[in-house]
């Protein structure tokens, strides 16, 4: 099944919204198939064996598909060679990994596009929340842009300051994306 990725915000097409999901959560997932044979398991039973409500269940295999750490048919969620080697990885190498996926998603390259362009490679929260309102409704927004700074963190491909609202490219990703370019 072709999953769509979506546009970045400001290109025309649909800009996908990130399935707003936690790292440990989406391991625990893929951690939970690769114990099992075969590496898949039967949607509908989910919940129940992980302990959270369906919805929570189809975010998590939303996300772990758009990474492409699984793949879904006929009502199950299988595991892709790639989500394997995830669930098996070190954590040095699940954030390695995480890195790559998340850079070959439209909204993470235009942000990281964004801080490139900026002195100090840092923009204010509510510069790119508000970017966001172009494409997202308000509260869509927030919660889009606290997904992207929660999986460019774990990805160490973010930095976030709190105390004063920053979010900033990590020196090491901008030199892996221009090496990717």
């Amino acid at each position: 099944m072709f999953f769509r990725l979506g546009t970045a915000p400001g290109e025309p097409g649909t800009t996908r919204i990130l399935p707003f999901v936690s790292i440990g959560d989406l391991t625990g997932l893929l951690e939970h198939l690769s114990d099992r044979e075969r590496g898949h398991a039967d949607i509908y039973l989910l919940p129940e064996r992980l302990g959270i409500d369906s919805d929570e269940v189809l975010r998590l295999i939303e996300a772990a598909e758009l990474l492409g750490f699984v793949h879904v048919a006929q009502g199950d969620v299988a595991l892709t060679p790639l989500g394997d080697t995830f669930a098996d990885a070190s954590i040095l190498a699940r954030k390695n990994i995480f890195a790559v996926r998340i850079r070959r998603l439209p909204i993470f390259k235009w942000l990281i596009t964004m801080l490139r362009a900026t002195e100090g490679r840092s923009l204010e929260w509510d510069v790119v929340r508000t970017a966001l309102e172009l494409e997202f409704p308000p509260d869509e927004a927030e919660r889009q842009l606290d997904t992207i700074v929660d999986w460019g963190r774990y990805a160490e491909v973010l930095a976030y300051d709190d105390s004063k609202a920053l979010i900033t490219l990590e020196p090491e990703a901008g030199i892996l994306e221009k090496a990717a370019s």
